[in-house]
């Protein structure tokens, strides 16, 4: 994995990432909900107000997220916005959430059809093994509804902020290499998810990106630390970025030269230099909503 810049690429990568008003679950649907018993979970379904996880056992795990809904008889559709417009239907009940596949060449208009359900419940707890592979991950599957709505628009420190609510795990107001690491492979996790994975390929990724992770914290500690304290706090990201300088003329005052400006790669650590590089990795992975 490369050094990876994580705090302001999630800044950049994330803006385009909030729901369209029209397009969520209802409140009641969404969370974690479990196929099968608790102690054994034949899927995981997980369940944000844009998005949708399928988390089955020893077999696919596949993030979509939905690009509209309508009504089908007593279910909702949910239509994702990947290639194949993936279909989910559901319904709540007394018991739990009933989730149904329609058959790929049914139209809209001839469902819901007849079944299968697939029956989900909440648990109180689930396998350890299950809960180490998918709780970091969901935690920042979760947060990313409401980073999207922040850095939707045009206030970038509203953006860090919102990002820091999740990411700065020990409330001290600074990213440590942990913090920032465990912001990598969150976003590791959301990015394989979408694309579609099995569990052991989930698992590779994530722990890839978890030495990964530790590189890039300690390049963007060496690149914006600037107050030599081990933690990046939100300032020192927002430091020249946001705003950034000169949005209206440079002052009067302001020195002339017409010698050559020393080379960024010279002066710019590896933390900064791997930005560009992130972005196009990772901005597809949230670009979602998008007129």
């Amino acid at each position: 994995m490369r050094p990876l810049l994580a705090p302001l690429a999630a800044c950049a990568l994330v803006a385009a990432a909030a729901p369209a008003a029209q397009a969520t679950f209802p409140p009641e649907a969404t969370g974690l909900w479990v196929a099968g018993s608790c102690s054994e979970p034949s899927e995981l379904l997980f369940v944000t107000r844009s998005a949708w996880a399928r988390l089955q056992a020893n077999g696919v795990q596949v993030l979509r997220h939905a690009e509209r809904f309508d009504r089908a008889g007593t279910y909702v559709l949910a239509v994702g916005d990947d290639a194949e417009a993936t279909r989910l239907l559901f319904r709540s009940t007394a018991d739990g959430l009933l989730v149904r596949d329609p058959p790929a060449k049914m139209p809209d208009a001839s469902l819901p059809g007849d079944g299968p359900d697939v029956a989900f419940r909440r648990c109180p707890s689930i396998p350890v093994g299950l809960a180490g592979l998918h709780g970091e991950g969901l935690s920042f599957l979760a947060a990313l509804d409401g980073i999207g709505a922040s850095c939707a628009g045009d206030d970038g420190a509203a953006c860090i902020a919102r990002i820091w609510a999740w990411a700065d795990v020990s409330g001290d107001g600074g990213l440590s290499v942990a913090e920032i690491a465990r912001l990598v492979r969150g976003m590791a996790y959301v990015g394989t998810l979408t694309a579609g994975s099995t569990e052991s390929e989930l698992a590779q990724a994530v722990g890839a990106a978890g030495v990964g992770g530790i590189a890039a914290a300690w390049a963007l500690l060496a690149s914006v630390d600037y107050d030599g304290s081990g933690t990046v706090s939100r300032e020192e990201v927002a430091h020249d970025r946001f705003p950034p300088p000169a949005l209206g003329g440079l002052p009067p005052d302001a020195p002339a030269s017409d010698a050559r400006p020393p080379s960024p790669a010279g002066t710019v650590s590896s933390g900064l230099g791997a930005l560009g590089a992130l972005l196009k990795d990772v901005l597809p992975l949230f670009d979602r909503g998008r007129p």
